[in-house]
């Protein structure tokens, strides 16, 4: 179980207990922050941010769950949780009933569509967590490949000799671990006398192991994008940089942007009813990324486009 204390470790081990590999939720971690960076909320009552201690929580249960609902609660006000189940749909596949419960397993309402609103995370429904997390265990498996290369090269040995020799070994093998300029050989005592071409001592091969990080960190990063262009920011690989076209990197940004639309588009009708039904005034914008590059600020993460303010990184020619 995830002991990290947070938000995230706690929403980890509610819904997916079963992931338990370290460097996967390093990884999730990483992008979970990207995912939360992209929508601005504005207009939430007090109540409710001072509840989720001023978080978006219900971007939480979006990135974990893939849907949440908004609903008033006549004690504690407009509340957000994750949808559980209980869908009954109608003649067109439409929900229109769902129970939602609390993180801390002690509170739950069944809701339907005249008293709460529906939040997903694109118009697919598609739960960003397996999205992540498929490709995070490719990325996993370069990285564990990429270090296996590595110490290949400090230790490209394969020690062969009698089952005898064992200890020998590695007492040699320690040695060129600890990265020393010569291991030395010398002959067993009490064997003074015994003729050199007769004796066997263990042997040395050099596997002589080709150095592929590079490559390995190339097709890590190719995946890296994969997973942002999911979640709707521009991404480029530098090494290809030069070697794009501009149409090549336009149509990459079409799928940006279509993602990235989309994810906001859904929001936004949300937000939307719930004002609507709540009488609330909440809203949903793009974030404004601030950079370092130049000073500059970026209102383009793939999707929401400012006419009137537009990136200065955008361009004809851009890539």
């Amino acid at each position: 179980m995830v002991t990290t204390f947070g938000s995230f470790g706690w929403f980890l081990n509610r819904f997916c207990p079963d992931i338990q590999n370290r460097k996967e939720i390093l990884y999730l971690e990483k992008f979970f922050n990207v995912y939360l960076s992209r929508f601005e909320y504005k207009g939430l009552p007090d109540e409710m941010v001072e509840a989720m201690a001023d978080k978006n929580l219900f971007e939480y249960y979006v990135f974990f769950a893939g849907v949440c609902a908004w609903f008033k609660d006549p004690v504690l006000g407009l509340m957000v949780l994750p949808v559980d189940g209980g869908w009954k749909l109608n003649e067109y596949g439409k929900p229109t009933e769902w129970y939602v419960h609390g993180i801390n397993g002690n509170f739950v309402r069944n809701l339907n569509e005249n008293n709460s609103v529906l939040m997903f995370n694109d118009m697919a429904c598609t739960i960003p967590l397996m999205h992540l997390l498929y490709d995070i265990r490719y990325i996993c498996s370069l990285d564990d490949v990429s270090r296996q290369n590595i110490n290949a090269q400090f230790q490209p040995f394969v020690f062969y000799g009698e089952e005898s020799e064992i200890k020998t070994m590695d007492v040699k093998k320690s040695l060129v671990q600890a990265f020393k300029d010569f291991v030395l050989m010398r002959r067993r005592r009490g064997k003074k006398n015994v003729d050199i071409s007769e004796e066997k001592p263990f042997e040395v091969y050099n596997t002589e192991t080709e150095f592929k990080v590079n490559n390995y960190q190339g097709a890590l990063k190719e995946f890296e994008n994969k997973i942002l262009t999911y979640l709707g920011f521009k991404n480029v690989n530098i090494e290809k940089r030069e070697r794009l076209l501009t149409g090549e990197v336009s149509a990459n940004d079409m799928i940006i942007q279509a993602n990235y639309t989309n994810a906001l588009n859904q929001r936004k009708y949300a937000v939307e009813k719930v004002n609507e039904m709540f009488g609330s005034s909440i809203s949903v914008e793009p974030t404004e990324l601030e950079t370092l590059v130049g000073g500059l600020t970026s209102l383009y993460q793939g999707g929401a486009i400012n006419e009137q303010k537009p990136s200065p990184l955008q361009g004809e020619n851009a890539v």
